[in-house]
């Protein structure tokens, strides 16, 4: 309960910091709204008692249809306000629940982004950052709404429970009291949905990637070319039928029973308190009116539906805390005493490990193992190994992303604190390269998004990338979108990407540039283009230049090279004296040059 209360606290907080006046003005309405229920029953009350008197004098009920007329009108202004009521408190609430949203949006994005990376990784992480967006898409509306209509329940329920306790103290109480099983029959309902919700979420996930992969170009073509469509859409069908299968038990052992459960409450509450009306009304027919029997079945009627209707909604609070459990504890996750950095921006620097070691989080061996290597300005590092040696690891570290579990990365001789970052600028392209749907330009210029766009830098970026010409062919150049979502798209070729993805990580122009395995997609001649490009611009500018990849030649011209095997380095030289070594690298190397030597091609 007190968690509960503490959430209730939290989207109060979210309604009135998203815009107050509004959620003021809501609160006012649903109180107002609340007591015009109170004003409903009594009103029908009066009109049936006025028309159930007779008027002896007159013989006639002429004078009774004027006696009732001004609880008639008033009846229906209070309907009208009503029907406004009800009109514009949705509007108003869907106005402050978007704001609310957006507000609750970016503070979850500032959360994702005080994870460390190596975090954000994980697929256990990637679950709980997919259902705290799904709770502030979904679910946290209801929970938003029901703030608002439980003022509103509140308000009706207790001022009918005191209209009905001034006849007899037993109708409030039986209105409670066969309320109250209903209440909990749906509380046990929502837990077990959302035990069946956390459960199905993975599959979900799963689903939705399946579903995705028969409907989007890129792959779809590729399932096609095999003959594969049937294969992702059983599985796809499998996890639907799963989900089906588990909602239709769900439904049984609990929607179908609990809704039986709650009809039978109801009617025997309703069957005991008319019945108990009429026995006052014709015992003490001097005491108890026609007027008193209207307000109990209404008023007893209204009292169940509000205490339900209140413990509903203040349902949803709970829901605020079972669904969005993994929001609140992210946005709660604030760091204490987090320790400050001082990132250098000037391209100058010396970048060292000392005896770095780090692991993941899930995983107990280490990826890279007393590391300790020193990387100068000016200089070009070629990183080479097998698959899986801690290449990739190595470039994390070596851009702050990854914090050493053991050992220290220092700047120019000064330690940086493990929650910082060596320097301010990088220049970053990863094997893995991402296709943004912006323009051209803008592909290129949001490596330094806090700065104006430059056109001349971001040409120059795209001509040491061997991008400039095929931008230039765009209809709209360097302005034209790119992708598939914005209006007069163009698509781009693998190729086409990977070169806006170099082109951005030169634009940077920080104190360090990486390359890991950029030539995926590229030809062999803008391969040795942008390698040319990529020498002369760590040289001429003093960056500290690493370059990964698993074709040793493009390695050949970096002033050392490191070989990594099982997260150690065993060799660094330059490329001669490395070819001259007994090693890992001479191994490799050969086996490679062995493919461009025509006797092996063939034959001869």
């Amino acid at each position: 309960m007190k968690k509960q209360v503490a959430i209730f606290g939290k989207v109060l907080q979210y309604s009135f910091s998203s815009s107050k006046m509004p959620a003021v003005l809501l609160i006012v309405a649903n109180i107002l709204l609340g007591l015009l229920s109170t004003v409903q029953v009594w009103l029908i009350g009066q009109i049936v008692g006025a028309l159930g008197t007779v008027n002896r004098a007159a013989g006639s009920p002429g004078g009774n249809l004027s006696a009732c007329l001004p609880y008639l009108l008033g009846l229906f202004a209070l309907l009208l306000l009503q029907k406004f009521l009800f009109s514009a408190i949705p509007y108003g609430r869907t106005r402050l629940y978007a704001r609310a949203k957006e507000k609750m949006t970016r503070d979850l994005f500032e959360a994702v982004n005080r994870d460390a990376p190596v975090y954000q990784e994980l697929n256990d992480q990637q679950i709980r950052y997919g259902r705290a967006g799904d709770f502030i898409n979904s679910k946290f509306e209801m929970s938003f709404q029901s703030i608002l209509t439980l003022i509103s329940g509140f308000t009706s329920m207790m001022s009918v429970l005191f209209l009905l306790g001034k006849y007899h103290l037993l109708f409030p109480l039986v209105a409670v009291a066969t309320s109250l099983p209903v209440v909990f029959i749906r509380l046990k309902q929502d837990k077990a949905m959302h035990a069946m919700y956390k459960e199905q979420y993975p599959a979900n996930q799963l689903g939705a990637y399946y579903l995705n992969a028969l409907t989007t170009r890129d792959s779809l073509i590729e399932l096609q070319i095999f003959g594969a469509e049937s294969l992702f859409l059983d599985r796809y069908q499998t996890i639907a039928k799963n989900n089906i299968r588990q909602r239709t038990g769900y439904f049984i052992r609990h929607a179908l029973h609990g809704n039986m459960l709650e009809a039978l409450s109801i009617l025997a509450g309703n069957i005991f308190l008319i019945g108990y009306g009429l026995y006052l009304l014709f015992n003490w027919p001097g005491v108890y009116t026609l007027d008193m029997l209207s307000v109990i079945i209404t008023g007893v009627m209204s009292a169940q539906e509000d205490v339900i209707g209140f413990a509903f909604n203040g349902k949803y609070i709970a829901q605020a805390v079972m669904y969005g459990e993994d929001f609140w504890d992210l946005i709660d996750n604030v760091p204490d005493g987090e320790e400050t950095t001082t990132k250098t921006s000037a391209p100058r620097h010396t970048l060292e490990l000392r005896n770095v070691s780090f692991h993941y989080p899930n995983c107990k061996d280490n990826r890279l193992k007393e590391i300790n290597l020193t990387l100068r300005p000016g200089e070009t590092i070629g990183v080479v190994g097998e698959n899986g040696s801690g290449k990739s690891t190595l470039s994390k570290v070596l851009l702050g992303l990854y914090t050493p579990c053991e050992g220290e990365i220092r700047v120019d001789g000064a330690a940086v604190p493990p929650s910082g970052l060596p320097f301010d600028h990088v220049g970053s392209v990863f094997q893995d390269y991402v296709c943004y749907e912006l323009t051209a330009g803008e592909n290129i210029w949001f490596s330094l998004p806090d700065q104006a766009q430059d056109a001349g830098e971001i040409q120059r970026a795209a001509r040491e990338a061997d991008a400039h010409d095929f931008i230039g062919q765009l209809p709209l150049g360097y302005d034209t979108p790119v992708g598939s979502l914005l209006e007069n798209s163009v698509r781009l070729s693998g190729g086409q990407w990977q070169r806006l993805a170099v082109a951005r990580g030169f634009y940077a122009r920080g104190s360090l540039l990486i390359l890991d395995e950029p030539n995926a997609s590229m030809d062999v001649m803008t391969e040795a283009t942008i390698y040319r490009q990529y020498y002369e611009q760590i040289r001429k500018s003093g960056l500290i230049g690493i370059l990964i990849s698993h074709r040793l030649g493009s390695t050949r011209f970096c002033d050392r090279i490191l070989v990594l095997k099982d997260g150690r380095i065993v060799q660094d030289g330059t490329f001669d004296e490395l070819i001259e070594q007994e090693g890992l690298y001479r191994t490799m190397y050969q086996a490679q040059s062995q493919w461009y030597q025509e006797t092996e091609v063939t034959g001869t």
